[in-house]
């Protein structure tokens, strides 16, 4: 991806929609670079709908973390990421290859649970729901638990010698979790009690960004905010 440069909020926007943020499913092609790219992406196009960023904007493409943002006088890292079950991607590009017709019980594929090949391919091959569905908000419990579960493991990394430390370390989760329909603000409950402890940690990020549909919440040591997202690509 190359570097991303403004000088103001239009200019920003001129260089986003001129950007194909489009992602292949699994099995045809997707890569981790599509998946960054549709992330930082719209984040910045958000952000910058917010009047929360300052200009000059330079974006550049790195590792450890994904993203060095250079806006105004301050420095941003950003990491991006995923929240999906590892056995649900396996599951999806399985069924792709071997039964596309599969009838996928996603209330069986829980994001701290594991599953053996064999138990994916009798799931694919199952004729009728057997998962115990989602009561109540389990299906909104279950995202704040993978948040903060991929919150815990990039922190790891984040604390590492060879990872680079900003003034501002921003966390940017997309969620591509197999979830029915949410109640996002019951998200944000569940998200704000997952992590309330997180924050009195010697060294951790000081934002957390989880885009889930059209909103995009951010999560910080004084509470939850809930936004919407910034499609300038449909809006072109």
């Amino acid at each position: 991806m190359e570097d991303i440069t403004a000088n103001n909020s239009a200019e920003l926007i001129l260089a986003l929609t001129s950007i194909d943020i489009s992602v292949p499913p699994r099995n045809e092609g997707r890569t981790t670079e599509h998946c960054e790219r549709w992330s930082i992406c719209r984040w910045l196009s958000t952000i910058n709908a917010l009047k929360e960023i300052d200009f000059p904007l330079r974006v550049i493409k790195r590792e450890k973390p994904d993203f060095q943002v250079c806006a105004g006088a301050r420095a941003w890292g950003v990491e991006v990421t995923e929240a999906v079950p590892t056995d649900f991607a396996r599951a999806s590009a399985l069924a792709a290859r071997e039964t596309p017709d599969a009838l996928i019980d996603i209330s069986l594929f829980k994001y701290s649970e594991t599953k053996t090949l064999e138990e994916i391919r009798n799931i694919l091959n199952q004729k009728k729901l057997t998962g115990e569905g989602w009561a109540g908000d389990s299906a909104e419990r279950e995202l704040a638990n993978a948040v903060r579960s991929v919150t815990d493991s990039k922190t790891a990394k984040l604390r590492k010698r060879d990872f680079g430390k900003y003034p501002r370390n921003v966390l940017l989760i997309y969620d591509n979790m197999p979830l029915p329909h949410l109640n996002h603000d019951t998200v944000a409950v569940h998200c704000v009690d997952r992590l309330a402890d997180y924050w009195a940690e010697e060294l951790c990020f000081d934002a957390i960004f989880l885009e889930s549909g059209e909103t995009m919440f951010l999560v910080e040591s004084g509470g939850i905010r809930k936004l919407q997202i910034s499609d300038v690509w449909r809006d072109a």
